[in-house]
């Protein structure tokens, strides 16, 4: 028989069209995350100082933070200073940005808005006044955060390998600096150690890395300005890494990029090219002629880079004379620098690539039982095959493979002769960088047991031939709007509803409790409620529909096949037939 998700909603919007309006669902798009790059004992440290507002001085208050495009997790504060009170938080991993609000502990009733920290050298330190104010250094140096002794580990590296002269000369406020040697050596470089004390406390360390001879011990200096690092309150030993050449002081060093590189390159525009360098450059140091931009057909002509900052940059802006082609593989080299493959960026969004791709055709399966036509939207793919399955199982083989034919704006097209119907399908993209996705079709109605794999649909097998729906509604103001959850509303145990957390389960009238109760619809039209919206029921990814007898919830808001219904309220979701009333 065939696996028609499709079917098993038929009953069931028949029967609540009848009686009730379905207002919405909430479709909530699920972000990929960024991969950090996680060492082992690397970690991106963030100091965050707090002041609340007055009238939130007494109450319990924590920290929600996430790296850029990651997860984010709950920090209690540890202690306080004279500015508020602090956070210690250690992300496992590279970030180059983290984000963070402050709100109720162990709840939502109040939160900041949210604010982001540049945590490029892995080691920030930033204040959040009562006004939300964000800085990486407190208002003043009295509610700065104090320390009496400290132990430093200061970490140098020069590329030359050149450390002869090469000391630091370090002081704390108010007090005589003093000179430190380089006197250890690890894999990382050398390595300068002393002790830092203040009877009456130090809120931060400043130092300078200089060259001396005999004759000037101020020969040479790393660097344009003086180096600082705050103190956490408290601390008594830190360690930190620098580079010559560099100002950033870094908390790990995986963080730091001693040669240069192309980091990353990306299609911004359907004429631009953003370049990301591991290092800095001063714009005026790379011109046109400096960048190569190659495809198989050859070399693409430049006409200009620019930056955001006129002087050291690390973000360039590369113009091409023609418009690119999204479905070609580009490389991008930076004077004598390895080239990169070229990615597709925000040119995605753009005006120009909607008029170029836009497209208003058909998309997905269109059936008859002579033939079916199947069309995907992908203009970012060099490739599209169809692959179709042997089975409408999870685990069924492929049986073949069709290469689709490249269409008008960026679509993709074949045609399967013969009767279709539970034709079990997805679509394999090859993108120009070698990257191969596997994907169901977003158009289908119908998918396999836990919605990996598409299924051809003939919509006359789920179309309904007669119903009648509800009288208009003509005051908006007088609706009575209930919000349920499929599963919700009849998996009491005392329910008397016989379909517990499935579709049928909702509609099934004259459903009592043991107290003679009404439950279910009936409950609910007993409270004059004129309309349900209901929680998400398309498919969603976190509940395995092929156990329906393990306990499993979820509200829904993680979409895998948005035209789909979700299978773990089918009556029975791995056959997915019509139960007929």
């Amino acid at each position: 028989m065939v696996l028609l998700r499709k079917k098993r909603e038929r009953f069931f919007l028949l029967s609540i069209v009848c009686g009730l309006t379905l207002v919405s669902c909430l479709f909530f798009l699920v972000s990929d995350k960024k991969e950090a790059i996680a060492e082992e004992g690397m970690t991106t440290k963030v100091v965050i100082h707090y002041r609340p507002s007055e009238d939130r001085k007494g109450e319990d208050s924590s920290i929600w933070a996430w790296p850029l495009n990651g997860g984010g997790n709950e920090y209690d504060f540890e202690g306080g200073d004279a500015f508020g009170k602090y956070a210690v938080i250690n992300l496992a991993g590279q970030h180059d940005q983290v984000g963070f609000l402050v709100k109720s502990a162990e709840s939502w009733n109040y939160q900041t808005a949210d604010q982001f920290i540049d945590t490029a050298s892995g080691l920030a330190h930033v204040w959040l006044d009562e006004e939300e104010h964000l800085s990486y250094a407190p208002p003043a140096e009295e509610v700065a955060p104090q320390t009496k002794k400290m132990t430093v580990n200061l970490h140098y590296y020069r590329s030359g390998n050149d450390y002869e002269g090469w000391n630091v000369w370090h002081w704390i406020d108010g007090k005589d600096g003093q000179q430190a040697e380089f006197a250890a050596e690890d894999s990382y470089g050398k390595t300068a150690t002393f002790d830092l004390e203040d009877a009456e406390g130090f809120s931060k360390l400043n130092f300078i890395i200089r060259k001396g001879t005999p004759d000037n011990e101020w020969q040479e200096k790393d660097g344009d300005s003086d180096r600082s690092v705050y103190v956490i309150e408290g601390q008594d030993t830190m360690d930190i890494w620098v580079m010559e050449n560099d100002a950033l002081i870094y908390n790990h060093p995986e963080f730091i990029v001693k040669d240069q590189r192309i980091k990353k390159a990306s299609i911004e525009t359907m004429q631009e090219i953003n370049i990301s360098l591991a290092k800095k450059e001063r714009l005026a140091d790379i011109t046109p002629e400096d960048i190569v931009l190659t495809n198989e057909h050859g070399t693409l002509a430049i006409t200009e880079v620019t930056a955001a900052e006129d002087e050291l940059a690390n973000q360039f802006t590369v113009k091409t004379v023609e418009p690119l082609d999204l479905q070609t593989a580009y490389d991008i080299q930076v004077k004598e620098l390895a080239p990169v493959l070229v990615g597709i960026g925000a040119v995605v969004r753009t005006p120009e690539f909607d008029e170029e791709y836009f497209y208003d055709g058909t998309l997905g399966q269109n059936y008859t039982p002579e033939k079916t036509d199947f069309t995907l939207w992908a203009p970012t793919a060099k490739t599209v095959e169809l692959v179709l399955y042997d089975g409408q199982e999870e685990n069924s083989p492929e049986k073949e493979t069709v290469l689709m034919d490249k269409g008008e704006k960026g679509t993709f097209t074949t045609v399967l002769n013969g009767d279709q119907h539970g034709t079990v399908y997805t679509y394999r993209l090859t993108f120009p960088d070698g990257t191969v996705n596997e994907s169901t079709d977003p158009y289908a109605t119908s998918a396999i047991v836990n919605g990996n794999r598409s299924v051809v649909l003939n919509p006359d097998s789920t179309r309904i031939q007669s119903f009648e729906r509800m009288p208009a509604f003509s005051s908006p103001v007088d609706a009575i709007i209930y919000e349920t959850h499929i599963r919700d509303l009849s998996i009491a145990a005392d329910s008397g509803i016989q379909h517990k957390g499935k579709f049928l389960g909702v509609i099934e009238a004259g459903t009592k409790n043991e107290q003679g109760q009404p439950t279910g619809l009936d409950y609910i039209k007993s409270l004059g409620v004129t309309h349900v919206q209901f929680l998400p029921m398309y498919d969603y990814q976190t509940v395995d529909e092929s156990a329906p007898d393990v306990p499993q919830y979820n509200w829904g808001y993680d979409p895998k096949n948005y035209n789909v219904p979700e299978g773990s309220y089918s009556t029975d979701g791995a056959t997915r037939f019509l139960i007929s009333a």
